[in-house]
């Protein structure tokens, strides 16, 4: 599906969605909160919350595929 052709909302859900499962993931690998990569996936989900769209359309478009790669991985 084409992110851009994606209603507000279910971009949003989408985003709420892959930034939870890559926060999980970054905190199993052991990396602490107060990390720089921590902090910046948290600044992000903080802008996405606010309805910042390009956060939103860069949390689909880059840790989705990662996260799929992931999963398909495992």
């Amino acid at each position: 599906m084409d992110i851009d052709k994606m209603s507000k909302n279910t971009k949003l859900e989408v985003a709420l969605e892959i930034i939870a499962s890559k926060i999980a993931t970054t905190s199993n690998k052991g990396i602490p909160v107060e990390s720089k990569e921590m902090q910046l996936l948290l600044k992000e989900r903080e802008k996405m919350y606010k309805g910042d769209e390009n956060t939103i359309d860069k949390i689909i478009k880059e840790y989705g595929p990662e996260l799929k790669r992931n999963y398909e991985e495992a």
